[in-house]
């Protein structure tokens, strides 16, 4: 009729996944129903599709052009069965994707035949060899595969280029394939494509081909270029390596105008010992080439030193960081022991060490290596103070320190600035130092040793009264000893040396709470002025 009848599914497909799609047709009745479908399936999934259309949308098959009952089916954007048999065309169809599995029956399929196909098993080819990479001269390489017997219907070769697969025309229906005589035109990677019984494609590891004459062929000036020996070292390896491919190597030097072969410089890699000129001739697969020649350039004198330090001339405190300036005869790689810290462009090496540390630094020139060394040590300052207590006074160590402040409860005392405090009160005692320019600050000390009144100080024999008093009191002793009295604030106000009964005149004193203390027996007694 020159129309076309179409069943358009109503199973929305999602990309990325597999469908069984079935489609029969029953000609008789299709044609005795045009314009109607009659007769006209789809099945996607083994589920029969009911949405019938009359225009070409989605995945669906068409009658148009039918020649003595033969119809081309369309599937999909690209693919058109029938007529001419399987063939490519041009289409607006919305629908691309891949078939696995295209198969074509000469009847009209139920929907028992339908299932039947659904749920039929299909097995993939199993690999019992792989491809392996091979090298060797254009035209001698021959890259095999097999699978295990009864799995694989034809294996068929591939090759990479021109950035798709494309099929080599080489096909095998046996369990092994091999592809022999390779040439340099066909370099590059490979892959074999096992099909088997069921249609199931299977494609094996990808192998690279390496084939041709010499390792530097065409491009000897990208391989060779002058080297420098390094004079502490007394020899630079030299590589010729051919890549894999069979080859022989013979080294030679320029020597009073002639190139001279070196006697046993036969192996693709050559020490040389002294300055002169090189060059390599390899031999491999009927070919010889020679290298460009190059030279071996002595590297004489090549030092690394510390050139000073961008603060703290090598001495830090705990928590801060340094640069390390680092300075070499010739342009170099800088690397260093213990590992930690950054390198700048400049050759600063930037480092936060938490204990002294001695840095070596290694200096690798740019030309043939030649590695210089040096140390660099920076030194890490920690201060620790630590209070302890002696017969009621409280003693810092781990000096010496400068710059002493002592705290009570956090708040500094008035000139306790010394390297013992006599504590006038119970509290938390802290004691803030420098050192070497670094500050720290101890850490807190609970002082409870106070004493509150005169009979606190009877077992010593110290005796102080009146308590109160208003210009002067009394202190008795047991023997030749120095007294003080001390402020609310622990400074010394006072001191004497008493034996037996002594009077003070405190007149000059400030009406308020002071503590006398004892100094031998480390007594403290509480004495108050109105």
């Amino acid at each position: 009729t020159g129309g076309h009848a179409r069943v358009d599914g109503n199973t929305v497909l999602s990309v990325g996944e597999w469908h069984h799609v079935a489609i029969s047709v029953d000609m008789p009745t299709l044609l005795a129903s045009l314009p109607a479908t009659n007769g006209l399936t789809m099945y996607v999934d083994n589920v029969l599709q009911t949405n019938t259309v009359s225009e070409i949308v989605g995945v669906g098959i068409s009658t148009n052009g039918m020649d003595n009952g033969l119809a081309p089916l369309g599937f999909g954007t690209y693919l058109t069965v029938g007529g001419n048999g399987i063939e490519s065309c041009a289409s607006s169809q919305d629908v691309d994707g891949k078939l696995d599995d295209f198969r074509i029956y000469s009847r009209a399929l139920g929907a028992d035949g339908v299932d039947s196909l659904f749920n039929e098993t299909c097995d993939a080819a199993v690999i019992t060899q792989q491809p392996e990479s091979q090298s060797a001269c254009s035209g001698t390489v021959s890259v095999s595969c097999t699978a295990q017997a009864g799995t694989v219907s034809e294996i068929r070769w591939e090759r990479f280029y021109n950035t798709i697969w494309h099929d080599m025309n080489v096909s095998h229906t046996g369990p092994t394939s091999t592809f022999s005589g390779i040439d340099a035109s066909q370099n590059g990677p490979w892959r074999a494509k096992l099909i088997s019984p069921c249609g199931l494609v299977t494609y094996s590891d990808v192998i690279v081909t390496a084939v041709g004459g010499p390792a530097f062929g065409n491009t000897q000036s990208g391989f060779y270029q002058d080297a420098y020996l390094c004079s502490t070292l007394g020899s630079v390896e030299l590589d010729a390596n051919a890549a894999g491919i069979s080859s022989t190597y013979q080294w030679q030097e320029y020597i009073n105008n002639v190139w001279t072969d070196i006697n046993g410089a036969t192996d693709p890699t050559y020490d040389a010992t002294a300055a002169g000129s090189i060059r390599v001739n390899v031999a491999a697969c009927g070919q010889t080439e020679t290298s460009d020649a190059f030279s071996i350039i002595p590297v004489n004198g090549h030092s690394v030193v510390v050139n000073g330090f961008t603060s703290g001339n090598g001495s830090i405190c705990l928590g801060q960081s340094t640069g390390i300036i680092i300075q070499t005869s010739l342009s170099s790689t800088i690397t260093w022991s213990p590992s930690g810290g950054s390198l700048s462009p400049s050759n600063i090496l930037t480092v936060s060490p938490s204990e002294t540390t001695t840095y070596t630094i290694t200096a690798t020139s740019d030309f043939g290596s030649c590695p210089a060394t040096t140390t660099a040590t920076i030194t890490v300052n920690d201060p620790d103070p630590i209070i302890s207590e002696n017969n009621g006074m409280l003693e810092l160590t781990g000096g010496p320190f400068t710059n002493i402040q002592w705290y009570l409860n956090g708040n500094a005392l008035g000139g306790a600035n010394q390297s013992s405090y006599t504590p006038a009160t119970d509290g938390n005692y802290t004691v803030s130092v420098s050192q070497n320019g670094c500050n720290a600050t101890s850490d807190p000390y609970a002082y409870t040793g106070v004493p509150t009144g005169i009979e606190d100080g009877a077992a010593s024999g110290l005796k102080v009264y009146p308590n109160p008093f208003s210009s002067d009191f009394i202190i008795e002793t047991n023997e030749l000893t120095t007294v003080s009295v001390m402020n609310a604030m622990g400074e010394v106000v006072l001191s004497r040396t008493v034996n037996g009964r002594t009077s003070i005149d405190a007149t000059s004193l400030s009406a308020g709470i002071y503590f006398v203390r004892e100094e031998t027996s480390g007594a403290v007694m509480k004495l108050v002025k109105n």
